[in-house]
């Protein structure tokens, strides 16, 4: 929603006055968490920050402390719920019942979030649509939110939404009647207020032992100055109004996303919030509130407290650039080592496939000496790997072929043109039999690679498929698509397993651990995302640096992630750079920098020591372990 500077900038000023303050304010709830003196927490910590576990572990680990500090308390609240429930009591009018039995229901499963929405309170001289369209966009939309990216089976963020608990609008004393009634369940409270003129944003909410309920009060905004703001445009009327309805939902959800968040993270340094990912769909103005999270994220993170934990994050090392080679006439496109790591190969926006020798020592003087140039594709060569037994090697170019190379003569053994679009990416299966490939019409190729001959034609993507990769157990594909997904495949029988969504733009890349548990992908909305390979369920998004993230590849013990990531600002400044993540715990350790524009693959040596990148500068960079 492009929206006028002047409503822009008040809405963004509206955030900023708000962000701190919530958090203060939530904070009141939380004095100290009794969950916290389990004497299993701080072990559970301890262990996530020295890397000997994972954020989804940890996640599991608190989710049930939660729940076994939460089940008894719940029973005996739940036992009192009919006998407190006083139907002749006007207060308890304001309450749905059968919602309430319900709730009750869902609470005595597991630990999560309770969310009640309010009906918006709405003053008659108030547009019509207010009254009629925005309470059915408010349920409608904030019930497809929560589904979406906090839904009630989640493992980190798990939230029970209920927008039809209120039978009318509430006060905002109404929080500390609700908080007697749900006092062992964490809850947030969502209401807004209509005038003929300005909108009221109220936010209530208690934590996990429900002995303090805070109420917020956001500053009013004038929703009418917006409106004829937007007038002033050339806007109608009627969409004028359309356009501040969709605001007080995004504003809605912001302040949703920001209390689940808060409350996650306050209770487990794993935690990465989904706000980081939903500011671009929540407006601008959500950045001051994203800013706020990562400013406790920071404060919180066992990661900032090294010393005192004990964490040693030695096993991700720095690396330096040890040589630039040259020798591209375009782009640099594509890479991959062999697997014992002695030759690197090299594929460009210039038709050609370049071999270097690999092995060896930087001093030595045939390291990094170019072998060989490989011709025969007509147009830019994208996708590159070895088979296992590194006898040959398989390449994908926009020229709608794939080629299969016997590198150390040159001689192309095979070029599978049938069916054919061009060829964003290919990957080996472990035992060589076969060839996958991502395809720029949507779909992902299973190829047998000792005849050439089309296994099979996967479809599900909505647009081009950007990256593949196979699981090491050589069981299931797993694809990056410009139409926002990744996407998990039986490679077998050529099922879809999983669809995974997230990312907010283009996936330009993904990779699977080598332990065969995660999965990461890069894309364009500048973070990256980490999943777990068998449930599907993500553990981290990680928010590094400002820009477009092209490439990831994972160290061969699982430990390190690498991303590639390329801005540019106003002013023509480029910034490109490779970021070194600790993986378990999403830590960012290390930026290499050394290129002068994106950076479009990069790979490590079998033995992990030695990381090379190739640019858009027309040069790759050998990386090695800086001793």
């Amino acid at each position: 929603m492009s929206l006028p500077a002047a409503v822009a900038e008040v809405l963004l000023k509206l955030a900023k006055d708000t962000a701190l303050d919530l958090k203060t304010k939530l904070a009141e709830t939380a004095p100290h968490h009794k969950i916290k003196t389990d004497p299993r927490y701080l072990p559970a910590v301890a262990a996530y920050a020295r890397g000997e576990t994972d954020g989804k572990e940890l996640s599991q680990t608190i989710m049930k402390l939660l729940w076994e500090w939460q089940a008894p308390n719940i029973a005996i609240k739940r036992a009192e719920i009919g006998e407190i429930w006083d139907k002749k009591n006007s207060w308890f009018g304001l309450l749905n019942w059968q919602a309430t039995e319900l709730l009750w229901q869902q609470a005595q499963q597991h630990h999560h979030l309770l969310i009640l929405a309010a009906p918006p309170r709405v003053s008659k001289s108030c547009p019509r649509t207010f009254r009629e369209d925005l309470p059915i966009e408010l349920t409608a939309e904030l019930r497809r939110f929560f589904h979406q990216h906090y839904p009630l089976g989640s493992l980190s963020s798990p939230v029970d939404f209920c927008a039809d608990y209120f039978t009318k609008p509430i006060t905002p004393g109404d929080v500390g009647k609700l908080r007697e009634i749900w006092q062992p369940i964490p809850a947030g409270i969502l209401s807004v207020s209509l005038t003929d003129y300005k909108a009221y944003f109220v936010v209530g909410f208690w934590g996990i032992d429900g002995s303090i309920a805070a109420v917020y009060d956001l500053p009013e905004w004038n929703w009418l100055d917006a409106k004829q703001e937007l007038e002033k445009t050339g806007i109608k009327r009627d969409e004028s109004l359309r356009q501040i309805r969709e605001i007080l939902v995004e504003m809605t959800k912001l302040l949703a996303a920001f209390v689940t968040d808060w409350h996650y993270l306050q209770l487990n340094p794993a935690y990465q919030p989904q706000l980081y990912r939903l500011v671009a769909q929540l407006g601008h103005w959500g950045q001051s509130f994203a800013d706020v999270l990562r400013q406790m994220q920071a404060e919180i993170r066992p990661i900032r407290h090294e010393s005192k934990l004990g964490l040693d994050f030695a096993q991700v090392k720095s690396f330096k650039c040890v040589e630039t080679l040259t020798g591209h006439d375009s782009w640099v496109e594509s890479l991959a080592i062999s697997p014992d790591g002695q030759m690197l190969v090299s594929g460009g926006y210039d038709n050609t496939i370049k071999l270097w020798r690999l092995g060896g020592e930087p001093s030595q003087e045939k390291y990094g000496q170019l072998i060989r140039t490989l011709l025969g594709h007509g147009n830019t060569v994208h996708g590159l790997c070895f088979t296992p037994n590194g006898q040959f090697l398989a390449s994908g170019s926009d020229d709608n072929t794939i080629k299969i190379w016997n590198w150390q003569t040159g001689e192309v053994v095979r070029t599978m043109t049938g069916r054919l679009a061009k060829v964003q990416a290919v990957a080996m299966s472990p035992d060589g039999q076969t060839l996958v490939s991502g395809n720029d019409d949507r779909t992902v190729k299973i190829w047998h690679l000792a005849t050439g001959e089309l296994r099979d034609t996967l479809t599900g993507h909505g647009t081009k498929v950007a990256s593949v990769a196979i699981s090491p157990d050589g069981e299931k594909i797993v694809s990056g698509g410009e139409d926002r997904t990744v996407k998990i495949w039986d490679l077998k029988g050529g099922q879809l397993i999983r669809t995974l969504t997230g990312p907010e733009g283009a996936v330009y890349s993904v990779a699977i651990a080598p332990d065969g548990q995660k999965i990461v992908s890069g894309g364009a909305d500048h973070s990256i995302h980490v999943w777990d390979l068998e449930t599907g369920e993500l553990i981290h998004v990680l928010n590094g640096r400002a820009g477009a993230v092209y490439c990831v590849a994972i160290s061969p013990d699982s430990s390190t992630l690498a991303s590639c990531d390329y801005s540019t600002d106003s002013h023509n400044y480029t910034d490109a750079a490779i970021e070194l993540w600790h993986l378990p715990t999403g830590k960012a350790v290390h930026t290499l920098k050394g290129h002068s524009s994106r950076i479009f693959s990069v790979a490590f040596s079998p033995d992990g020591n030695t990381i090379v990148s190739a640019s858009a500068d027309r040069t790759i960079k050998i990386w090695r372990q800086d001793s």
